[in-house]
């Protein structure tokens, strides 16, 4: 990390310089339409294996667009000249992997709480007592399930950027796993004023839109007898006096196109913001022991899964030892006067002569 920037790491209005790095806002809306794209060929095909097969395509191209532009404005927030379009293409792709695969790791997280409250909430179908259970649980679900989204959105926020700078997923995890620790209040707090500078550029950016569009469709409403009602209308909810099909093609890419740069600046902000604030809070910290932590625990886990393995391997081959000695017992004949051991085409027993029945 460049140390000459390190006081200003911490100084979240440099989030703003998000709004003037065409290369991140660029990476963002191709990634963005092209992702738009590939959902509404999906759905144009009314099939649901296609769509859901498109969107999960559609969430990766975006999401590879977000690590490009997140490779581009950490090189930012670290004072360093950002890098070409195509370089940051390369580096995201190889950041992508990594944040796909932390994602995952989130995801099943996330199944793994749900199932929990499932449960919890299955319990409160006891009669009678079901209902206390639920008085209490219900509340608490909802305060617990707050402080859980806060903590994945930070938690994902101080990640993602550890792999734009270059680190490991280990390496990522345990610089998540340092600052958790050290320094848990300042990371919400932070978070909360980069959400609260986020919504007031976001504010800003569609309010002048709103703004202009009431000026342009006053104009075009005169000239072409074409009603734009609100911004939402740019995309198909218009009434018009006497044109056509064209213009509600036009409106609908216009609408696209407005909507995808102005989500993309507001993202772009977002995007240098969280990387502002993971170099402040990562400054100065030791991660070397958080990841030593979780190397012996991945080492652990590996080792007991192994051993389970083993024991289900070892139980299997007994399972299959006492079949096959069952199997042997029950195909082994014996006679019944003298208990002589007899052979399957045995028609009288050798030792006493009795015939076999």
């Amino acid at each position: 990390m460049n140390t000459a920037t390190n006081a200003k790491h911490g100084d979240l209005l440099r989030a703003l310089d998000g709004l003037t790095n065409w290369r991140a806002i660029v990476l963002l809306i191709g990634t963005g339409l092209l992702a738009a794209f590939l959902f509404w060929l999906g759905t144009a095909t009314r099939s649901s294996v296609v769509i859901g097969v498109v969107s999960l395509l559609s969430a990766f191209v975006w999401l590879f667009g977000i690590c490009a532009a997140g490779v581009v404005l950490m090189d930012v927030a670290r004072g360093l000249e950002p890098p070409a379009i195509i370089t940051a293409f390369f580096a995201g792709a190889a950041s992508f992997v990594k944040v796909l695969a932390i994602s995952i790791m989130a995801i099943l997280a996330l199944a793994v709480y749900w199932l929990v409250w499932a449960l919890v909430f299955f319990l409160c179908k006891i009669p009678g007592l079901g209902v206390a259970i639920f008085a209490i649980t219900f509340p608490m679900a909802i305060i617990v399930t707050a402080l859980v989204t806060i903590s994945i959105i930070a938690a994902l926020g101080l990640v993602f950027p550890a792999v734009w700078e270059g680190h490991s997923i280990m390496a990522a995890i345990a610089r998540l796993v340092a600052i958790a620790s050290k320094r848990p209040v300042e990371a919400i707090v932070n978070f909360l004023l980069l959400g609260v500078l986020v919504a007031f550029v976001s504010a800003v950016i569609f309010g002048i839109l709103s703004v202009s569009l009431f000026q342009v469709r006053a104009l075009v409403a005169g000239v072409m007898d074409f009603y734009v009602m609100d911004l939402s209308s740019l995309f198909g909810g218009f009434s018009m006096g006497g044109g056509g099909k064209g213009y509600l093609t036009a409106a609908l890419f216009a609408g696209t196109v407005i909507f995808g740069v102005a989500a993309a600046a507001v993202f772009s902000v977002y995007l240098m913001g969280v990387n502002l604030i993971y170099l402040k809070l990562s400054e100065g910290l030791d991660s070397s022991s958080a990841e030593a932590m979780l190397s012996d625990g991945l080492a652990q886990a590996k080792r007991k899964a192994e051993e389970v393995h083993e024991r289900a391997r070892q139980h299997a081959q007994q399972a299959q030892d006492q079949r096959q000695a069952a199997t042997a017992a029950a195909a082994k004949k014996t006679c019944n006067a003298c208990g002589a051991t007899l052979t399957s085409v045995d028609t009288f027993c050798g030792e006493c002569g009795q015939k076999v029945s």
